[in-house]
């Protein structure tokens, strides 16, 4: 096997073995969120099937989040805003568990209270 093909396959298992620790710590950031947020968590479950496709949702960024994930919008203390784009994505209606609900047009526009 020439150098090439030896540089080749030393990136493929290194990849390989990032994709694990990637995969690693987004089930451990589910397994925390899960443990947290058991009534969001267990929403996203429901609506996507299983836990590794909810785990992987909560790490995209999301357009209506501004560019940033789940995760990052829960940390700023706007549960409310990760309620409504699962519904929204899932055309469902979901019921907060929040005394206050907030409605938005998208992240970065306005927010106003509602009932």
């Amino acid at each position: 096997m020439g150098n090439a093909m030896l540089g080749i396959k030393q990136a493929c298992f290194a990849i390989r073995a990032a994709t694990l620790q990637r995969d690693a710590a987004i089930m451990d950031a589910f397994d925390a969120f899960q443990k947290r947020h058991p009534a969001l968590a267990q929403a996203l479950i429901e609506h996507l099937g299983d836990g590794r496709k909810a785990a992987r949702w909560m790490c995209l960024h999301q357009r209506a989040f501004d560019g940033k994930n789940a995760y990052d919008i829960l940390i700023e203390g706007h549960d409310d805003l990760v309620w409504d784009e699962i519904a929204r994505s899932f055309g469902v209606d979901i019921p907060v568990a929040t005394s206050r609900r907030i409605r938005h047009s998208s992240f970065k526009g306005r927010k106003e209270s509602g009932p």
